[in-house]
């Protein structure tokens, strides 16, 4: 089989042996090897044998077909490159938006903590502090700090795949 040269070294040995035992068992194969054409480019071929037999029934070798995979191999991976990068898009946007969201979300217990904070600096300023009064304000601040808190701790779980996704819900708390 001068042929057989032709096929890669690495997928030589596999070809050789699908086909004896297809010629020894009188019974079809199907493989895919590189073959090295006369340019001396390899392709990727998938070839099939039908065993053919005369009009007795006894076997007469093997007839063949070839089929060239190459571009549909490249083609496929191509389209997984794509894919690829496609997610990665994705992704990217996903963070974008996540951190849109994020930024919409901490502007309030921020702007209640500078809000509550700057209230109570003026009340100390003009020296009409009120303890009850300050206590309330400054436990407003604690309330809004930990509920900031609370978003970036949801963030930093969610980035690293902590996040349940998946949770028991009250209809009738979410109506």
């Amino acid at each position: 089989f001068e042929w057989v040269g032709a096929i890669h070294p690495e997928d030589r040995d596999r070809f050789v042996e699908a086909s004896l035992t297809a010629l020894e068992g009188r019974c079809g194969f199907e493989s895919d090897s590189r073959t090295r054409r006369h340019d001396g480019e390899y392709r990727l071929l998938r070839t099939n044998g039908t065993p053919i037999h005369d009009r007795t029934g006894e076997f007469k070798g093997h007839v063949g077909t070839c089929i060239d995979l190459t571009e549909l191999h490249l083609a496929e991976d191509a389209t997984q490159e794509t894919r690829t990068a496609l997610a990665h898009v994705l992704r990217i946007e996903s963070m974008d938006q996540m951190a849109a969201e994020l930024a919409h979300e901490l502007h309030q217990p921020l702007a209640a903590i500078s809000l509550t904070t700057g209230a109570a600096l003026r009340s100390i300023a003009n020296d009409r502090a009120d303890s009850a009064l300050l206590r309330e304000m400054i436990e407003e601040v604690q309330r809004q700090a930990l509920h900031a808190g609370t978003l970036l701790g949801g963030v930093r779980n969610f980035i690293r795949g902590e996040l349940d996704l998946i949770a028991p819900l009250d209809a009738n708390e979410v109506v």
